[in-house]
């Protein structure tokens, strides 16, 4: 019996990034906007980036100016 796809996202605020079906690169799309969003300069508030597997986040970090 095979695994059913993970439906797999990286949203920044309340933008999608990132979607598809594998958790691994999910996690590397979600290191890459991370770093993304903390190299960005002038960003008047707090951005917060979550990566999610089937609805559920994992992994959560809020970059702040």
């Amino acid at each position: 019996m095979t695994a059913s796809p993970t439906a797999c996202q990286v949203v920044e605020g309340k933008r999608i990034r990132h979607t598809g079906t594998s958790k691994r690169e999910a996690e590397r799309a979600y290191a890459m906007w991370r770093r993304y969003a903390r190299s960005r300069e002038g960003t008047p508030q707090p951005t917060t980036i979550t990566l999610t597997a089937d609805n559920q986040p994992i992994k959560t970090e809020t970059i702040r100016p």
